[in-house]
């Protein structure tokens, strides 16, 4: 079902909510998703409420091309083809970990990222174990009416992230960003073309971080940044 106005939607969309246990092995793969409209086609979420980890999470071999956000008005809102979150609970101890995002072709020229892997956390590393390997973006946030675009963005604490073997082609604003990360290595990716060469407002270029620590960037090819 097409989502439209207000409601977000997802095609396929997996969270904890309300378990009373851990959850894991959680496999999307060799699926084609195309012209559906959600801010998020493929989403995993640990919920707000069941503190228990959520892990062994692969999603590979899938193609993404067509439809966008919700409607015609929202592609300002934060969408990515695969999003993947851990949220924050208070006091919480358990985390979203183990996560293989592989091989996946995606058309994200009505979204603003392609893969987003986002914590939600303000408080403590909730995510880790991150990879990002061997995925074909092209064209995320080139829709007219977004404000910043990512290729790959791994954003808020999170700890051991590799993201590696990517080409990133015509992002908007950045191909791969991170934010407030530790233990991240981005190599041996080609990052080819990036649309605003201004520096105002959040991050701009080839490959963008900020505040991450403990971080190697080697072995990378970008280009026309």
């Amino acid at each position: 079902v097409n989502a439209t106005g207000g409601v977000d939607g997802s095609v396929f969309h997996y969270g904890n909510g309300s378990a009373v246990g851990a959850h894991k092995n959680i496999t999307v793969e060799n699926c084609t998703f195309s012209n559906f409209k959600g801010d998020s086609w493929v989403r995993v979420n640990r919920g707000t409420v069941a503190d228990f980890d959520v892990s062994n999470v692969r999603i590979a071999n899938n193609n993404f091309s067509g439809g966008g956000t919700r409607d015609a008005a929202a592609g300002g809102v934060p969408s990515a083809a695969i999003y993947i979150t851990g949220n924050e609970i208070t006091g919480g101890t358990s985390f979203l970990k183990d996560v293989i995002i592989e091989n996946n072709f995606i058309d994200a020229s009505n979204f603003k990222q392609g893969i987003q892997v986002i914590s939600n956390s303000h408080t403590r590393i909730n995510q880790k174990n991150i990879v990002i390997k061997n995925n074909t973006i092209r064209n995320a946030g080139q829709v007219s009416t977004v404000v910043y675009g990512y290729g790959i963005s791994v954003y808020g604490y999170q700890s051991h992230v590799l993201i590696t073997g990517n080409q990133v082609i015509n992002s908007y604003s950045s191909g791969i960003y991170s934010v407030f990360a530790t233990d991240v290595i981005i190599s041996n990716n080609l990052v080819d073309g990036q649309s605003v060469d201004d520096n105002t407002g959040l991050a701009r270029g080839g490959i963008a971080l900020t505040a991450n620590s403990k971080f190697i960037i080697e072995n990378n090819i970008v280009a026309n940044c």
